[in-house]
């Protein structure tokens, strides 16, 4: 009875970690379809496979793919994002579970032995696990919610294989725990896997390093083109006041010419106007300039 509760409560948990996850869902009567859907199959999957294992190993691939059709079919969200939802929620699940169980074993026995660890702290072991599972789920869907900068397609598909990698390897060291038959075989494929994890690490930083040069030439791009606006608009202003203060003048001059006063002096000054006005232009300001 505390397995099928335990079951029943990690598959609606993590059913509807991927049903909050997806930013752009579908109408919600659908959503419900196909959610109840994955979650009677998660259920009846795990349930099958503890008849035989402790552990999934790495059917858990299954999950990954059933995970991947469920965001698929609820969101409209990009396909790399929707493999991230689908995979993301095993990912934690599986890591948080090995952590917990070697780390307990270790501090209240002093080795890492899972059937020691089930035999005499099932239940708070179990619990606890539950507890992690829900505060991990909470802080992810808020970080992906209101605090995860925007990410190229190729990158989430990056950061899938990455959370991929990091669950198997969790699983090899795992074997150790539950002292699987050949388990070295396991960890001779985690070696392989942290080769392969550091790799895709490298790709992924390569990936943020050239968006983030694309970024930065694009604001610097932008800020060019600001500057310029900003000067232009004040050139333009510049010319505006200069026609005005033309304008201005004009009237004056013609109020001199107009005027009872005449002299020598007044006289040339407004065929100097004159001259200086006919034989200046005024700069003209183009889109292009």
């Amino acid at each position: 009875m505390f397995e099928t509760t335990v079951n029943i409560f990690e598959n609606a948990l993590i059913t509807a970690f991927i049903v909050l996850l997806a930013k752009n869902r579908k109408p919600m009567k659908r959503v419900l379809i196909y959610a109840s859907l994955y979650f009677l199959f998660s259920y009846f999957f795990i349930s099958y496979i503890n008849h035989f294992s402790y552990s999934q190993s790495f059917l858990v691939i299954i999950d990954y793919a059933a995970g991947w059709i469920l965001a698929c079919l609820i969101s409209y969200d990009s396909l790399g994002y929707k493999l991230l939802s689908g995979v993301l929620p095993y990912n934690l699940l599986g890591i948080s579970n090995v952590l917990l169980d070697m780390t307990a074993s270790y501090i209240l026995f002093g080795t890492i032995n899972y059937h020691i660890l089930m035999a005499n702290y099932r239940i708070p072991i179990v619990l606890a696990a539950q507890v992690i599972h829900v505060i991990l789920y909470a802080l992810c869907i808020y970080i992906f919610r209101h605090m995860f900068p925007v990410v190229q397609e190729k990158d989430y598909f990056i950061l899938s294989g990455i959370f991929i990698l990091l669950d198997l390897m969790s699983i090899c060291f795992e074997t150790v725990a539950l002292q699987f038959d050949h388990y070295e075989r396991y960890m001779l494929v985690g070696i392989y896997l942290i080769i392969v994890f550091a790799a895709m690490i490298i790709v992924l930083f390569r990936s943020i390093y050239r968006h983030s040069i694309h970024e930065t030439q694009q604001t610097l791009e932008l800020d060019i083109m600001r500057s310029q606006e900003s000067s232009n608009q004040k050139i333009l202003e510049a010319q505006n006041s200069l026609n005005e203060i033309r304008h201005d003048m004009k009237h004056f001059i013609a109020l001199l010419e107009q005027s009872d006063i005449h002299s020598t002096e007044l006289q040339e000054l407004i065929d100097r106007y004159h001259q200086a006005s006919n034989s200046s232009a005024v700069p003209i300001q183009t889109s292009c300039a």
